[in-house]
């Protein structure tokens, strides 16, 4: 049976907002993947640059990859995430940040780690660009997802269909800590893993322009707001591109 007709297996959904300059990258860390049983699914989200015209181009040139590309009017990150997940095939979601890319085994390993005891998964986070700073944020925020500190994600978020779909998704009211909010839905259904031998590399193109102190402060205020708020209001996040 040609394997590219063939039910994917996991769907990687890819939101992007103005992400020419990054998704390209992105798209061709999938292509290079050992793991082959997936599909892609971009969702431009209120694009008004050329992130259209790349993805396209992409589509063009690699025909037997089992790609989707949905256009949505509305800004909005979990709106993306949301309609991606509504047209996905496969029963495992992998949604990968359009300024990340894996590596080459990245699939194979997440396919090989996550069973049925997890409803939730991240991968191992490499910072790019490398400096000493970033990797040492990045690292301790490993080290607290692999001791289980803390369960988040970073540039990339796991998680089964079936149970994505009985939390209901994503909270398309929320700004920011859309993942946190989703992680703690679906803890309920299952346990969270790390998994330290699939490895992708996520732009910190924020960190670079509001700097290390800001975003720190910023976090530690947003994670106590948190505490004390279901409602987690938190300023919209001003685009970076």
């Amino acid at each position: 049976m040609d394997q590219s007709k063939q039910k994917p297996h996991i769907s990687v959904i890819i939101p992007a907002h103005n992400e020419e300059k990054y998704i390209l990258k992105t798209l061709q860390s999938l292509a290079n993947q050992e793991y082959r049983h997936f599909e892609i699914i971009v969702v431009l989200s209120a694009c008004s640059d050329r992130t259209e015209l790349v993805v396209q181009r992409f589509i063009r040139l690699r025909p037997e990859l089992q790609i989707s590309l949905i256009i949505e009017q509305e800004l909005g990150v979990s709106k993306a995430r949301n309609k991606g997940a509504k047209f996905a095939k496969g029963n495992l979601l992998f949604f990968l940040d359009a300024d990340t890319f894996i590596d080459h085994n990245c699939l194979l390993k997440t396919n090989q780690y996550i069973t049925s005891n997890y409803s939730i998964a991240t991968c191992h986070s490499k910072p790019i660009p490398w400096s000493i700073i970033f990797s040492l944020i990045v690292g301790l925020k490993n080290s607290a997802h692999r001791l289980g500190l803390v369960k988040g994600v970073h540039g990339n978020l796991i998680c089964w269909r079936g149970h994505f779909e009985k939390v209901g998704g994503y909270n398309e009211n929320l700004v920011v800590m859309e993942h946190r909010d989703l992680i703690y839905r679906l803890l309920k259904l299952g346990r969270y893993k790390w998994i330290p031998t699939a490895f992708c590399t996520t732009s910190m193109r924020r960190w670079e322009k509001e700097g290390v102190f800001k975003m720190l402060f910023y976090w530690f205020d947003q994670g106590v707001k948190s505490l004390f708020s279901k409602k987690r209001i938190a300023k919209q996040y001003e685009a970076i591109r």
